[in-house]
């Protein structure tokens, strides 16, 4: 998180209130509330990183992912759907297959909090890059809810964990909010 953006905010408040008031008071209420909006701001998760995937800026908040969890069931059904053996075209580095949507869903598994509907296939899209071209060897899963991804070897994955942005390859196990794989 940007602390400096915080500390603007701090400051603008305490600044505004002392000149509002004119006075220790106003200082002191100037302060008072500068904290109580960053607090919310805390509180709420806006994050004011950008995440950088494939030359494009896009903004995610912490609150869309609470938005999505406010409206899970109570209970959850199990999840049905087995993992596919690693044999499968495509899922090894010299399978030679392309990479779809549902073959990296089958990755996926919800967590305790999350929904069935987290590791839904239709959250998986065929990843268009930067110029337009869809990607046959790459897959982007959609903003929301965090889940475990299983990364087979021979794949970079650009994740987003809800917190942080950065490159795992696989194999490896990682949780994950938003994520773009590609084939090596």
């Amino acid at each position: 998180m940007a602390w400096y953006y915080l500390f603007l905010i701090l400051s603008l408040a305490t600044l505004l209130f002392a000149v509002i008031f004119n006075t220790v008071r106003g200082l002191i209420a100037g302060l008072i509330v500068g904290v109580v909006i960053v607090f919310a701001i805390l509180i709420l998760g806006i994050s004011f990183n950008p995440i950088v995937s494939n030359g494009t800026t896009v903004q995610v908040t912490a609150p869309q992912a609470q938005a999505q969890a406010v409206t899970a069931p109570a209970q959850q059904a199990p999840q049905a759907a087995a993992v596919a053996p690693a044999t499968n075209a495509g899922q090894q580095a010299g399978g030679g297959g392309q990479l779809s949507g549902p073959m990296v869903a089958q990755w996926c598994s919800q967590n305790p909090k999350g929904t069935a509907a987290d590791c839904d296939p239709s959250r998986f899209s065929q990843l268009i890059e930067a110029n337009g071209l869809t990607n046959p060897y790459g897959v982007h899963m959609e903003a929301g809810n965090q889940v475990s991804i299983s990364v087979p070897a021979g794949y970079k994955v650009d994740n987003w964990d809800c917190f942080n942005a950065g490159p795992v390859f696989g194999p490896a196990t990682i949780k994950s909010c938003q994520l773009t794989v590609r084939k090596q």
